[in-house]
């Protein structure tokens, strides 16, 4: 494949998924389903890195696609405050997790023919990239005024009005310890990830010690 080709085949791509997807992440647009999208994305994937050269170039691909997303949700939601600031977290991250899926899903070539028979990256499915990448340009950045203000309007609004909030962060930061997380479909509307890995975790919970430093 020339290099003309795969440029061709990203415009494809974007065309016929990841557009929409960047879409539904800055503004909730739910991208239109179109017959056959997710195969013909898939296959787009695997006729580029059938030839082994272009592997790298398509992770770069992915994971230059979900820096964008990541970014853009970052740059959204930094100068929020208050309850409005963590509503704002918990809404991106959900649509971040949802993208997340979707670009795994139809760049799966990768993570079980290319990622796993490589030394070149410790990461051995597009999920692991897209969890890291989630955690440099997103929680990493947020973290310290994501647990500062957890901990203020804890003191300012009713238990009943953040319980709800408070759990689907802890669930967030539980996601970040895995060893080697993949995103996978919970239910109809909501992703969850899930450890694939049977190895101890040598970060020994860094998140979860993080966050219970802040706890009141």
């Amino acid at each position: 494949m020339t290099m003309e080709e795969l440029e061709h085949s990203k415009e494809e791509l974007k065309n016929k998924m990841i557009n929409g997807l960047l879409d539904y992440v800055r503004d909730g647009i739910i991208p239109k389903k179109e017959a056959n999208s997710f195969i013909a994305c898939y296959n787009i994937f695997y006729n580029a890195a059938s030839d082994n050269n272009r592997c790298e170039e398509l992770v770069k691909f992915h994971n230059e696609v979900m820096v964008q997303a990541t970014t853009e949700c970052y740059e959204k939601i930094k100068n929020l405050y208050g309850i409005e600031f963590v509503d704002n977290f918990i809404l991106y991250t959900e649509r971040l997790n949802l993208m997340i899926f979707n670009m795994d899903k139809i760049s799966a070539y990768l993570s079980s023919f290319y990622l796993n028979e490589t030394e070149k990256y410790e990461e051995k499915t597009m999920s692991e990239f897209s969890m890291n990448i989630y955690k440099r340009y997103f929680f990493d950045k947020l973290q310290e005024k994501l647990f500062t203000t957890l901990k203020k309007i804890q003191k300012e609004e009713s238990f009943y009005n953040l319980e709800h909030k408070i759990k689907t962060i802890e669930k967030i930061i539980g996601y970040l310890d895995l060893v080697k997380p993949k995103i996978a479909k919970s239910s109809a509307t909501s992703m969850a990830w899930v450890e694939t890995s049977t190895e101890q975790n040598e970060k020994l919970n860094k998140y979860q010690n993080l966050y219970n430093n802040f706890k009141i």
